[in-house]
């Protein structure tokens, strides 16, 4: 059993160094599938449950933790300025899907508004093709592929209008020192503002400590 197994592991990567292999192939309990049909349901299963019972447990809040107390502090007024959204023109939209890669995606300004005028979003617009894209180590283990969505190209232009609004309107509400998922921010921005913070802690003789944390999963770990 070993010995064919080895077979088949060395004809594998043979294949890969030749070039000719184009297919994902997987292995599970010691066994190659190659057949696609296969291979799709493999990481459909283990996408959809692999973080099932992350998270599962209650996660406590900290409410007076310094960034939260900053948001509220920054918070306005909600019954006079509560965030709405402002219908787009054609000039928006044909700047977006000017902007939309084709490489990317899948496959009307009246139907974005109405879409945000409603605060309904078409489940067909949330439809995608979920490829697996390997992020480390073995081919051949299903657990170093990471998916990626494509969505309907025209869903883009949704998500882009929907974006524009909640950024601008949140800009000021957040700390300025908040860089996940803001454009121009980054690791780099974070890692600076520490360095500094670190900097002047030892110019002021401080006890200085950090905590890193490696999160595994950490968007399957966000509330829904």
């Amino acid at each position: 059993m070993y010995f064919n197994l080895f077979l088949s592991y060395y004809f594998f990567f043979l294949l890969q160094i030749i070039g000719h292999q184009k297919e994902t192939v997987l292995s599970e309990n010691n066994v190659l599938i190659t057949k696609q049909e296969e291979v799709c349901e493999i990481f459909n299963d283990y996408f959809v449950n692999v973080a099932k019972n992350i998270g599962s447990s209650q996660i406590k809040v900290d409410d007076d933790h310094p960034s939260i107390l900053a948001i509220k502090d920054n918070l306005p007024d909600l019954d006079q300025n509560s965030f709405t959204f402002s219908p787009i023109d054609q000039d928006f939209v044909e700047k977006r899907i000017r902007k939309v890669n084709v490489k990317k995606v899948t496959g009307i300004d009246d139907i974005v508004n109405l879409s945000l005028s409603s605060s309904t979003f078409s489940d067909r617009l949330k439809e995608a093709q979920v490829a697996p894209i390997q992020k480390k180590n073995s081919v051949l283990e299903k657990g170093n592929y990471r998916p990626v969505s494509v969505l309907p190209a025209i869903s883009k232009v949704f998500e882009n209008a929907i974006e524009v609004q909640l950024v601008q309107y949140f800009d000021n509400i957040f700390n300025p020192f908040l860089a996940a998922l803001r454009s121009g921010f980054g690791c780099q921005s974070t890692l600076f503002r520490v360095t500094e913070d670190w900097k002047l802690a030892l110019d002021q003789n401080k006890y200085l400590a950090a905590i890193l944390m490696d999160l595994s999963k950490a968007f399957d770990l966000s509330p829904p």
